[in-house]
């Protein structure tokens, strides 16, 4: 391995529109305080906790201050592309392939630096081989704690501009879930002895001791055949389930329940129910006081914003497009990717509709959310401040950016 000499390292020295106007010694370009290219990586784990590390006394610059980042300077003649893959497996030791996500542009100045960089994401859970040139120690922390670390420790002022930018493009990452926030969300598809086992168990950890749930059955027409058919597939988990369609007053079933269980179905009639009942800001009101809720495909889409990515048929016209807005992105339920292939006689052939890929992303041509392609048999379980998907993998779909896809166990906050 040849020695660890950073101030003999070339860079390449840049115009204010960064083009390469000449080449320096690392050393060159800090002594005269030279603009250059660098890389910044937002690491996360699973659990959506930002990696941040000490850097050791000998850094050329901010010696013995935390980062927020991994990442540095780039080489000369190197792309940002190029030197962020070298600069994560130097800095972390990941061997092999890895994923990491082109973010924004960034530019910075101070009197120490004058650069212009990519800001780049990545999702890896660790364990990481530090450099011991570059870090002393390192750790995963919530997004939600990094304001009180910067008041104790000293930090690089690059990295918490990188940080404040990507605060301001997506706030939602950096929003602390209320601590008596309960929603389950369901794609669907829960058919076999495997699915339907796996629902129950969630259900009863979800909703725990209480003995009758308040089923909403709207979203089909034969209200009393639907609460029949859930008890008759096991899909209660044991609970009574208590159709709002029995009760005269819907609106104080709501205000008395203590736990609320939509079904799937038509996702417009669904909707136009709620809107007919009043049971929109009803529902909202018991949510926010911290009544569970648990939507299983229509029931899903009418907890978005909107019910734009459903995948039904507007059978009826609801009042309006929105929905309860219980959380901050859209769901397509039942997501599968790739085209669907149809039998013909003795063969399969291609069907040339459209792809949910493709709907996804006309949406988005369109609206600004983010979109989660939820497969079937998977869960979003929102409680104690954490949001996470179980059960089945999922692909996030957000405007302007690549999809990204997500396994069960991780979390949605740092998305």
């Amino acid at each position: 391995m040849p020695p660890y000499e950073p101030d003999k390292e070339l860079v390449d020295v840049i115009d204010d529109e960064g083009r390469t106007v000449g080449v320096a010694t690392r050393k060159e370009m800090r002594a005269r305080r030279l603009p250059h290219r660098c890389t910044y990586v937002l690491v996360f784990n699973r659990a959506g906790e930002l990696f941040v590390h000490l850097r050791t006394d000998t850094k050329d610059v901010y010696p013995g201050h935390w980062d927020v980042d991994v990442g540095g300077v780039v080489a000369a003649g190197e792309s940002f592309d190029v030197g962020v893959r070298r600069e994560i497996a130097e800095e972390l030791g990941i061997d092999g392939e890895f994923d990491v996500e082109e973010l924004f542009p960034f530019r910075f100045a101070d009197e120490k630096s004058s650069l212009q960089g990519v800001v780049y994401r990545m999702v890896h859970d660790g364990p990481f081989r530090l450099q011991p040139e570059e870090i002393v120690r390192g750790e995963f922390v919530p997004l939600t704690t990094i304001a009180e670390l910067t008041r104790k420790r000293p930090f690089c002022p690059d990295g918490l501009a990188v940080l404040a930018e990507f605060r301001r493009r997506w706030p939602a990452t950096f929003a602390e879930l209320p601590a008596n926030r309960r929603i389950l969300l369901g794609s669907g598809g829960f058919r076999t002895p495997e699915r339907i086992a796996f629902l129950v168990e969630q259900m009863r950890d979800f909703f725990g001791p209480v003995d009758r749930l308040l089923f909403i059955p709207y979203a089909l027409r034969d209200h009393d055949r639907y609460v029949q058919a859930m008890v008759d597939r096991g899909i209660h988990a044991g609970y009574h389930l208590d159709g709002i369609h029995r009760h005269a007053d819907p609106q104080k079933a709501i205000r008395e329940a203590a736990a609320l269980f939509v079904g799937g179905g038509n996702t417009f009639r669904l909707l136009d129910s709620l809107y007919r009942y009043g049971l929109l800001g009803a529902i909202r009101e018991r949510v926010a006081q911290g009544m569970p809720y648990l939507g299983i495909s229509a029931g899903t889409n009418v907890a978005c914003p909107t019910i734009k990515t459903t995948n039904d048929m507007p059978i009826v016209q609801p009042p309006s497009l929105d929905a309860l807005n219980l959380i901050g992105f859209q769901i397509n339920p039942h997501y599968f990717d790739g085209q669907i292939m149809v039998r013909h006689e003795e063969s399969m052939i291609e069907h040339f509709g459209e792809t949910r890929d493709d709907r996804i992303r006309e949406f988005h041509e369109m609206n600004d959310q983010p979109v989660l392609g939820l497969r079937e048999g998977g869960l979003i379980r929102i409680e104690r401040g954490r949001m996470n998907l179980e059960g089945a993998e999922a692909r996030l779909f957000r405007r302007g950016r690549k999809s990204v896809d997500m396994r069960a166990g991780d979390s949605l906050k740092s998305t």
